[in-house]
């Protein structure tokens, strides 16, 4: 009687438990969504203050950028004088780009590191003998 428990126990049994399924974010969707729309990586990786305050700042260097170019353009054409609005245009471009690359940038690592701290316990320990 005892035998037959115990094969019953064995059996039912896993042989190996699964590990906790962890959620995986892919950094090469983060980069592409952070890409071609603002912030959208970091809606993506549920970081929705950094998405809201790098999607704003891209958005406010976009629309202005787009704005000095266009006055420029428009300047330029009527034969006035540009070359302020041809200064603040690429002042407002460079950061933009500059912003952008950042947030690139940003994706890629935040998208590597998700979830990082609840994955990892790293710690030191320190003894003694005396």
């Amino acid at each position: 009687m005892t035998t037959i428990l115990l094969v019953v126990t064995v059996v039912a049994s896993p042989l190996s438990p699964e590990p906790p399924q962890t959620e995986v974010k892919s950094p090469i969707k983060a980069v592409l969504l952070e890409a071609f729309i603002p912030g959208g990586a970091s809606f993506y990786l549920r970081n929705y203050k950094k998405g809201v305050l790098i999607g704003g700042i891209k958005l406010a260097l976009g629309g202005a950028s787009l704005y000095y170019y266009l006055e420029y353009r428009n300047l330029k054409s009527q034969g006035l004088y540009y070359l302020d609005a041809e200064s603040t245009f690429y002042d407002c471009f460079w950061w933009f780009t500059l912003v952008w690359l950042f947030s690139l940038t940003d994706a890629y690592v935040s998208a590597n590191f998700w979830k990082f701290e609840e994955q990892t316990h790293i710690g030191i320990q320190i003894s003694y003998r005396f």
